[in-house]
């Protein structure tokens, strides 16, 4: 039940005023403070017709809902997150199908690609130590990608899987500017494929068969290459906090690594995993930065908060 009075929850309902009903992405006012990045879109919103909310926050987990503040109006939709789509949308076979084409279609991260000249230059990462390996993950990338708002242009693309049976699940695709200097200069460069899930999901960045007794993990995906190339230890990406906290213990794995983001999301997914994996009697050794807001990533190219 949601409390009567949440400094989150009225700090939401302002910024909802002026928008219009429909689905929108927002900064989380309950976490984006701690964790200030340009163009921040953690936290999805539905508005009602009738002015009701329904959120949910992509990086800490909050979520709830806020009824109308008048009757619905005549035809009104129900609150609903996310939305339901028409019935001649695709069914999740065949949109998991339809990322799987896409993704198989992508390209490797070769030396003068923009992929390249994104990681390498505009992220700091020097991946050339661990190209070779890195052909063999799940990380690739495309000259052109369309996204929703109509923009054409490179992107990463990453096939997303179940952490413990390695089933397809999803591809998360990062657009990139022509230059690869920076990602692309549109709202929410980063999305999931549209109608497929990722609980329980990461992105090998390394193949499994690279996976002895020890793994890293880190929510991003630039975030895991940064710890790799930092410890090193084969990484996998396991794309934000809730997935951190929920990741299982895996049977071989005798040591993880944790590269944490610094912010309170970010912290408490790591000792919620390095809890269990504790329990299990594995090693579990976190780094993360001294600077409240910042990951592993934003050290190696300089972006501090």
């Amino acid at each position: 039940m949601i409390a009567l009075f949440d400094p989150g929850r009225e700090a939401l309902a302002g910024l909802a005023v002026a928008r219009r009903p429909g689905e929108h992405r927002l900064a989380c006012p309950r976490c984006a403070e701690s964790k200030p990045r340009r163009r921040d879109d953690a936290l999805a919103l539905r508005v009602e017709p009738d002015g009701g909310l329904v959120w949910i926050c992509h990086r800490c987990g909050w979520k709830g809902a806020r009824p109308a503040d008048r009757p619905a109006e005549a035809g009104a939709r129900s609150a609903t997150f996310p939305r339901a789509r028409a019935a001649s949308r695709p069914a999740p076979a065949a949109r998991l199908e339809e990322a799987l084409a896409r993704w198989r279609r992508a390209r490797p991260i070769e030396r003068g690609t923009v992929a390249w000249r994104y990681l390498e230059g505009a992220r700091g990462l020097p991946i050339a130590a661990i190209a070779d390996r890195l052909a063999e993950g799940d990380l690739r990338w495309s000259p052109e990608e369309a996204h929703p708002c109509g923009f054409r242009g490179p992107a990463l693309l990453a096939l997303v899987t179940d952490a413990v049976d390695a089933a397809p699940m999803t591809v998360h695709r990062t657009w990139l500017a022509q230059d690869g200097a920076a990602k692309a200069p549109i709202e929410r460069p980063r999305l999931l494929w549209p109608g497929l899930g990722k609980r329980g999901g990461c992105v090998r960045l390394f193949a499994d068969a690279e996976v002895g007794l020890a793994l890293g993990l880190a929510e991003g995906i630039e975030t895991a290459l940064a710890l790799a190339l930092a410890v090193p230890v084969p990484s996998w990406s396991v794309l934000d906090a809730a997935n951190l906290a929920a990741f299982p213990v895996l049977a071989g794995v005798e040591t993880l690594w944790i590269a944490a983001d610094h912010d309170p999301a970010g912290l408490a997914a790591a000792a919620s995993v390095r809890a269990r994996w504790h329990a299990a009697g594995r090693e579990v050794l976190t780094v993360r930065p001294r600077t409240a807001g910042a990951d592993l990533a934003d050290l190696a190219s300089g972006e501090m908060p």
